[in-house]
């Protein structure tokens, strides 16, 4: 992958909705043995991208299982408390 060719950061969103969650369980779930496997998170672990240099925005709606992950691929969770009203 080229991430790995060019050891580069790579970006994307974790967890941000409700919704979000079940849309991607809806598409993903497919890939699992086990749905009780399934979570958000996994999904980016079963595609090999996480990373020391993964950046995942919000992980607003993390389980203990998503948290456990985190803390073993080592790979960071951009989350801002608050939304801006505009």
């Amino acid at each position: 992958m080229i991430y790995q060719e060019h050891d580069s950061f790579i970006q994307t969103h974790l967890s941000e909705t409700k919704n979000e969650i079940k849309f991607t369980k809806e598409i993903y779930v497919k890939y699992f043995k086990n749905a009780k496997e399934f979570n958000y998170t996994s999904v980016y672990d079963k595609a090999k991208i996480l990373k020391p240099k993964t950046l995942l925005a919000h992980g607003i709606h993390l389980s203990d299982e998503e948290l456990k992950l985190i803390s073993r691929r080592k790979f960071i969770v951009l989350h801002r408390t608050h939304r801006k009203k505009i």
